[in-house]
């Protein structure tokens, strides 16, 4: 029989897959074909990188060491031929296959390259690869690189799974994606993320996620908005944890939440949090 805890974490799992996928939260979609991301990774799946060096690569030995480079790390996952199957013709891919459509689409000059419309270059390296993710390896992939974000998460933040299950979705938001807007909050300003997280200070969280790092794309301004809103919904939710009814209330009809004000268990830092300073001793 599973444990409290263990529902709980699974509901997480199953609300931020809901919700990344549904809401298009990584601003790529569900890809099943390999392509570039806006710095040049070559990306598949739900944004699932299986490339290390950024950036066109097109001299044959710098490009052989680029593709063993990702072998190396992603040869267990994101580039496993049992994820995948070949079109045009169907058939079953193997590694070389892999390796075909890989340089093919590292060694391609995007026309968007470094741009937020990265995304127009797709229909080129749909054309122009074999490779398909299946649905199998799509959710295999998807399902690893959460787990993985999970368990660094537990390590970063103190008492990670026993915080309500909006601000656990929203730090997993944070975490999705290797160098992404998100994970630049979490990199360079974790102690002060985790400072707020572990006096359960969501609602200052949020405000940190709003001002001081700036989203550049309309996909990562969404994200930053909806982030922003779990961890003040979190912050509702502790604040009334006692309260199971309210909860619910609020919950099952869409109440508009309570603004930032309302929020803030800590009548001392209000001035501090809209400054995103809060953290600061």
């Amino acid at each position: 029989m599973a444990t409290k805890a263990t529902k709980v974490h699974e509901a997480v799992k199953a609300k931020f897959r809901t919700w990344i996928i549904g809401k298009g939260a990584t601003g790529e979609g569900m890809v099943p074909f390999m392509y570039k991301d806006s710095v040049g990774l070559v990306t598949i799946g739900i944004g699932n990188l299986i490339d290390t060096t950024k950036g066109t690569v097109t001299d044959k030995a710098q490009l052989e060491r680029a593709w063993k480079s990702a072998l190396r790390r992603y040869g267990r996952t994101g580039l496993d031929p049992k994820n995948y199957a070949l079109v045009n013709p169907k058939g079953a891919a193997t590694q070389s296959d892999l390796e075909k459509c890989w340089k093919t689409v590292k060694s391609h000059p995007p026309k968007y390259a470094n741009s937020k419309l990265y995304y127009k270059d797709k229909p080129w390296y749909r054309r122009n690869t074999r490779c398909r993710l299946s649905s199998l390896g799509l959710v295999s992939l998807f399902a690893k690189a959460r787990d993985g974000k999970l368990s660094s998460l537990g390590r970063f933040f103190q008492g990670y799974s026993s915080y309500p299950a909006d601000a656990q979705i929203a730090l997993l938001g944070l975490a999705w994606g290797k160098g992404s807007w998100g994970a630049a909050i979490l990199h360079s300003g974790v102690g002060q993320m985790r400072h707020l997280c572990k006096q359960k200070k969501f609602a200052c969280a949020a405000e940190v996620v709003r001002s001081k790092y700036p989203a550049r794309s309309e996909s990562a301004r969404q994200r930053r908005k909806d982030i922003a809103g779990m961890l003040e919904w979190a912050q509702w939710v502790e604040n009334n944890k006692k309260d199971k009814k309210k909860i619910m209330y609020f919950e099952g009809v869409g109440q508009t939440r309570p603004s930032v004000i309302d929020l803030c268990p800590d009548k001392t830092c209000r001035k501090a949090c809209s400054l995103g300073k809060a953290a600061k001793k």
